[in-house]
């Protein structure tokens, strides 16, 4: 009889557990990705290699899960292939030719391809763009060179996207600002496939030789940025206009360094940053503003998730913005055609996205953290959500359940990210856990009214005041529970010497941690399962 019940209890869980093959599929891929990384193949190798696989798959294997491993082994060759092939450089890349420029100025011919960046310091302005290469002058004349550099002007410059200029200044490889921590600035460029800076003095010859030479649409994209920018410039202060242009335009270059250190000190930092708190938070707006149209319910949710896919293109494909918004169009059209959504396909497929698009991606610590946040949150919030309803089963203190769940998604996430914080800010933030608990609705204040702003202000011009008052107040209110909790005891401390070896051990024990207690769990419904069926 008991065995029989056990059949049957193992029926269920069964039914219940989503079959999900893209995780497989994306973590194959970063496995594939990072042994690229760090152990040489040759391409072409790796390429015989995946067609070979791919071959013996469609053809010789016909068990499943035969078939399945090598489908695996396949995908992590892939990535190893993907991850090295983006560090081939063709022949005339201007990296080859860099090294005869080391004494002297460099002039180049090129082509702006991003937005232009201006940030002033110590009373001057430093400009900042990537420049697509055409030429480069040599003592025998110019000649024609490929590949991306990133050019800093010391000194306001009258340039945008699209313009082909000649700049001349100091050609190098990017300074390894390591500092305390394992991020290295070199690497965070190279992985963009900048290679190199060119420095260019203030009164270099700097010459526009011709405008409007990019693409229209990408054009139109940043000057609709430059728009609502200006709208947080015009109505807020410098300091609040800098926390909204990061939070809802994804631009944390003007973020004073003295805030962005409260931040990081009491382990708020990821607010600064899209995530996908933000982009549901849009999303609700979008829908909220859809929903007093004369449309059905249908068309609603879809145009929603247009306005989403525009609302990235403007912000920058940023990895965490791509995440967020691949996951919230998922549940949108989920709901729109009347099916439920599959958290963890979600959260493959917007890894897989991101890691074929940029197979570096994976080395981002932005996109180990986002991802982090979110198996922590899926593995120990449903743990700690026991507590919760424990602790409230029958009560009705609506705010005290909204305050405990809080409490255990901030706990859950602290829990997931504590070692990769501790490995590359020799950091750990306690305060966190309950920092949050104030600080993320405050944010969905936040970005409730700039996004308000932006929309509302555009065809109401009077209504952009308002919005602004109501933001100071929040905002002033935000920064100073900030400051409060980064004076708290033991708000945060620093660790030395976490190695990496530190943070797998501290991830193989979270893990063998939730095991053993779902396996506790699991015999404890068990057995409440049989007992009831005797």
């Amino acid at each position: 009889m008991l065995s029989l019940q056990e059949k049957k209890y193992k029926a269920n869980e069964d039914n219940v557990r989503v079959k999900n093959p893209l995780l497989g599929v994306v973590v194959s891929l970063a496995l594939g990705i990072i042994a690229g990384e760090y152990f040489h193949f040759q391409l072409s190798v790796l390429f015989i290699l995946i067609c070979f696989l791919l071959i013996f798959v469609m053809v010789a294997i016909k068990e499943s899960f035969i078939s399945s491993l090598m489908v695996l082994i396949t995908v992590f060759c892939l990535g190893g292939f993907l991850c090295q092939a983006r560090d081939v450089l063709q022949r005339d890349h201007v990296y080859h030719v860099a090294k005869y420029y080391r004494e002297g100025s460099a002039e180049i011919k090129g082509l702006i391809i991003s937005d232009v960046s201006r940030k002033k310091s110590f009373q001057t302005t430093k400009t900042t763009f990537a420049m697509d290469v055409k030429e480069i002058k040599s003592p025998w004349g110019w000649r024609k060179r490929t590949g991306m550099i990133l050019v800093d002007i010391f000194g306001d410059a009258d340039m945008r996207y699209g313009d082909i200029v000649r700049i001349s200044g100091k050609m190098h490889k990017p300074y390894d600002f390591s500092g305390k921590g394992k991020f290295s600035y070199r690497e965070y460029l190279n992985r963009r496939s900048l290679k190199l800076i060119l420095s260019v003095k203030k009164n270099a010859p700097i010459e526009i030789l011709k405008r409007d030479q990019g693409s229209g649409f990408k054009a139109k994209v940043f000057r609709m940025r430059a728009y609502f920018k200006k709208k947080f410039t015009d109505n807020l202060t410098e300091n609040e206009s800098g926390l909204m242009c990061a939070m809802l335009l994804g631009d944390r270059a003007h973020i004073p360094i003295h805030i962005r250190e409260l931040f990081v000190k009491t382990g708020t930092a990821h607010i600064l940053a899209i995530s996908g708190l933000h982009v549901s938070i849009v999303a609700g707006c979008f829908y909220m503003f859809f929903r007093i149209l004369p449309i059905n319910r249908k068309c609603k949710l879809i145009s929603t998730v247009i306005m989403l896919l525009a609302y990235m293109i403007v912000v920058e494909t940023r990895p965490s913005v791509i995440r967020a918004t691949v996951m919230t169009i998922t549940v949108l059209l989920g709901i729109a055609i009347e099916r439920e959504s599959d958290f963890t396909s979600m959260v493959s497929l917007s890894a897989l996205i991101l890691l074929i698009v940029n197979p570096y991606n994976i080395f981002d610590i932005g996109f180990q953290l986002s991802y982090i946040c979110i198996v922590s949150i899926f593995w120990f919030y449903p743990l700690f959500e026991r507590f919760e309803k424990a602790v409230f089963s029958d009560s009705k203190n609506f705010l005290g359940k909204i305050v405990v769940k809080l409490f255990c998604v901030s706990l859950a996430v602290w829990i997931g990210v504590a070692g990769v914080i501790a490995y590359y800010f020799n950091m750990v933030t306690p305060v966190t856990i309950i920092a949050n608990i104030f600080i993320v609705p405050l944010l969905t204040v936040v970005v409730a009214l700039g996004f308000g702003m932006l929309l509302l202000s555009s065809f109401v011009p009077s209504s952009a005041m308002f919005f602004a008052q109501c933001l100071k107040l929040v905002l002033n209110i935000k920064i100073g529970l900030i400051f409060l909790f980064s004076k708290m005891p033991y708000a945060y401390f620093y660790v030395e010497k976490v190695s990496f070896g530190h943070v797998v051990l501290y991830y193989i024990f979270l893990g063998l941690l939730k095991a053993g207690i779902e396996y506790r769990l699991k015999k404890k419904r068990f057995l409440s399962f049989a007992i009831k069926n005797l």
